[in-house]
């Protein structure tokens, strides 16, 4: 009787074994899984981080240079319409003083 118990006994801690490894086989199968998985994710999160970044760089050196252009456009144009008024005022000066010399001579 002791014999059998014994075997029995046996048996069930062989089988809880099997049980015990195969339970932990499986554990770290799906612990290998989540971490790959989670490295994975890690990695496009990461990726997509640097790509967001490197994109609004871009964007403000874009947006930077295209203000410089701006900038230096209005100035251009600030200088060539002081420019033009100046001429006017020039011209205006000396149709006044053809006027002038022109009443002093039919005068």
């Amino acid at each position: 009787m002791l014999k059998k118990f014994f075997i029995l006994f046996s048996a069930i801690m062989l089988t809880g074994c099997g049980l015990f490894k195969t339970v932990k086989e499986d554990a770290e199968y799906t612990f290998d899984k989540t971490k790959e998985a989670f490295e994975s994710t890690q990695k496009k999160v990461t990726d997509k981080y640097n790509q967001t970044v490197k994109e609004i760089t871009e964007t403000k050196q874009e947006i930077e240079k295209n203000i410089e252009e701006t900038r230096k456009e209005t100035q251009k144009l600030i200088d060539e319409t002081k420019k033009t008024v100046e001429d006017v005022e020039n011209a205006v000066k000396e149709v006044q003083e053809a006027k002038a010399a022109i009443e002093k001579i039919t005068n």
